[in-house]
């Protein structure tokens, strides 16, 4: 649902970078094999030596959501995820030997909350978001997605690519990457009033050699601006006295006459809200928060310094 809420609110952002396919094709047969394996199915991948540029992440979840309904829509046979090149294009392709789909059915599969052999919307088979994730995504990233499929024979699911995009080489693609910057002394205002998080945000931070400085709200936040100087600010979104992480915000780059890098956290998944949070310029991070995704968001932020 979070993923989706994502997608409504326009709030996901592809960063691509030059990888190797395989990487990533070898991750998801860790995880799946051995579900596959549960139901007696033959699970495959083809080794691939192609390099994409794409980002990662949003590819990784792509081909989750066609597999995990591969797994789940085949009861017997077997699943195939291989690459091919067509021309000047990638082919990325998950195969599966499960119930197919109708040709009637086979745009409104994308659809959200659609759902095929759940007539009585059993939530324990899935909430039918999967397909309609796979299609958000692959807007977001550009690519498009195809399907074939025959009723009873199974389907096959192809992500289309463009086979050179971004850098010609892996040289060309290291020089180009981000560096890694210190965070040793970065001193960082983390403003919440729960807490947990305050003391667990604060463990993290030391632990990478920050300064930190942590207040429950508003008015501690403005206090010690004139003896605390953050690099980045990072704020709850819903915060006590009905005040949101925007809001205050807004307000320490009154009193200092700038903006700061800064991140928004939050667990809500309402697409407007997730707008207005992100409306502020700051980093959108959704709670339980990643510490790979806190890390590298630091990165970003500190390297527009």
């Amino acid at each position: 649902l979070l993923d989706f809420s994502k997608l409504e609110a326009g709030v996901i952002e592809a960063r691509p970078r030059q990888l190797a396919l395989q990487s990533v094709l070898y991750k998801l047969e860790c995880e799946f094999a051995p579900l596959a394996n549960g139901k007696n199915l033959v699970f495959r991948v083809r080794e691939s030596a192609v390099q994409v540029y794409t980002d990662p992440s949003l590819l990784e979840l792509i081909l989750r959501n066609l597999i995990s309904n591969a797994i789940n829509y085949t009861q017997s046979g077997g699943i195939l995820i291989g690459c091919r090149q067509r021309g000047e294009h990638l082919l990325i392709e998950v195969w599966d030997t499960g119930i197919g789909i109708p040709a009637t059915q086979q745009q409104e599969v994308f659809r959200e909350f659609h759902q095929l052999g759940n007539p009585e919307r059993d939530r324990r088979k899935g909430l039918g978001l999967g397909l309609a994730i796979v299609r958000g995504l692959a807007h977001t990233m550009g690519l498009t997605v195809g399907l074939q499929s025959r009723p009873g024979r199974g389907s096959v699911f192809r992500l289309t690519m463009p086979r050179l995009a971004g850098p010609a080489t892996m040289e060309e693609a290291v020089s180009s990457a981000p560096r890694q910057l210190p965070l040793q002394a970065v001193p960082i205002l983390v403003i919440d009033d729960d807490y947990a998080v305050r003391s667990a945000m604060e463990a993290l931070l030391g632990c990478w050699g920050c300064r930190i400085l942590t207040v429950e709200g508003a008015d501690e936040a403005l206090d010690c601006l004139d003896s605390f100087q953050p690099q980045v600010v990072i704020a709850d979104y819903r915060l006590r006295g009905n005040q949101t992480g925007q809001q205050v915000l807004k307000q320490i780059y009154q009193q200092l006459g700038r903006t700061l890098p800064s991140i928004i956290m939050t667990g809500d998944t309402a697409p407007n809200r997730l707008r207005e949070a992100q409306s502020s310029g700051a980093v959108l991070l959704h709670k339980p928060v990643d510490a790979a995704a806190l890390y590298g968001s630091l990165q970003q932020l500190l390297s527009t310094v």
